[in-house]
């Protein structure tokens, strides 16, 4: 659950313990004990309701979770069919039914349907990079560096966070192409560093300082690569501050505290 988006979260969790919405709401309306409904839920449906009744949606709220282009089509293709087939039921069985629990149940599949509509969310399952929550700990530093171009003399420059894989870096240059290579340097701790870069992305223009991503091209078996890992293990251990919260309880906190404020 850590990093992910709250919204997203919350969905699948309510996707899983959806099938205890027509047990609460018929003990809700006809006072009938939980176990009850439950026990004659199952022995008056067919296998097929049954199906979708306890444990197609807990299906759907994993693959909600999971977050992948795969189970973006099967959570909105499932969810559509059991709207559908609520309905149908519900027209089928008629007042017999719990009106509550159908409008319940199918508002909550609905919201998802619109949730996953939206582009913002869309991308966040079909491109890895927008699943912030699969990168590693990006440590907020602000380090002092030199960056050089290809054929230029290297230029003063800022390391505002670096990961494992690459930084974010503070430059007066504009216009970088995509793949651009760089070559990063810094001294930390009186070890000098120097590690070949490629840039990703770049602030948008008219922007200072401009702020570009950039990532380390050495390959793992490389010596830099193995600088550039102690280095991030040594300022794990020193508890580096990162640009989000390591620790699930701290991410839990850093939410509250900003809905507490919204």
């Amino acid at each position: 659950m850590n990093r992910r988006p709250w919204l997203l979260v919350l969905l699948a969790f309510l996707y899983c313990v959806s099938p205890l919405i027509y047990p609460v709401f018929v003990w809700a309306y006809f006072g009938t004990p939980l176990g009850t409904v439950a026990k004659e839920t199952l022995d008056s449906n067919s296998t097929l309701r049954n199906f979708e009744t306890f444990v197609l949606p807990i299906g759907l709220g994993l693959f909600t979770f999971f977050a992948r282009r795969i189970s973006y089509f099967i959570v909105v293709v499932g969810s559509i069919y059991l709207v559908s087939r609520n309905v149908y039921v519900f027209a089928s069985m008629g007042s017999t039914f719990p009106l509550s629990g159908l409008i319940g149940m199918n508002l909550l599949v609905v919201f998802v349907i619109v949730y996953l509509s939206r582009k913002s969310t869309r991308a966040i399952y079909f491109n890895s990079k927008m699943r912030w929550w699969e990168t590693d700990p990006r440590y907020v530093v602000g380090w002092d560096a030199r960056m050089a171009r290809a054929g230029t003399l290297p230029k003063p420059v800022k390391i505002r966070n670096i990961a494992i894989g690459g930084a974010a870096v503070e430059t007066p240059d504009h216009g970088f192409q995509p793949h651009e290579a760089i070559q990063v340097a810094f001294r930390y701790e009186g070890k000098d560093f120097e590690f070949p870069a490629g840039v990703v992305w770049e602030q948008r223009a008219g922007v200072n300082p401009n702020v570009i991503g950039v990532r380390w091209i050495d390959g793992k078996k490389s010596a830099a690569w193995h600088a550039m890992r102690a280095l991030v293990k040594e300022l794990k251990a020193k508890g580096t501050p990162t640009t989000r919260p390591s620790e699930w309880w701290q991410d839990v906190k850093a939410w509250f505290t900003r809905a507490d404020s919204t």
